[in-house]
């Protein structure tokens, strides 16, 4: 997974133009039109995906990669940022 750095505005537009599949305090999970499907690396089973946005380390970051609820909420933030 690859995180780019984004605006308060974009994390913003986000939030507020698809309804969250799951918000945590440290983020949420952006919904999808039309609703996509894979396998989810936690629980073994088909779940929709979305796109992860992230507040850490003061910055908010966009993933490259959609991600599943179950996935989304075992997230590590140290994980996140930019890759070396």
């Amino acid at each position: 997974m690859q995180w780019k750095e984004i605006t308060a505005e974009r994390y913003m537009e986000a939030l507020e133009t698809a309804r969250p599949m799951l918000w945590l305090p440290y983020g949420f999970l952006r919904g999808r039109k039309p609703i996509v499907y894979r396998d989810c690396r936690i629980v073994k089973q088909i779940q929709p995906i979305g796109t992860p946005f992230v507040t850490s380390k003061g910055k908010h970051w966009e993933g490259s990669e959609s991600m599943t609820v179950a996935e989304f909420a075992v997230l590590d933030l140290d994980t996140v940022g930019p890759s070396n």
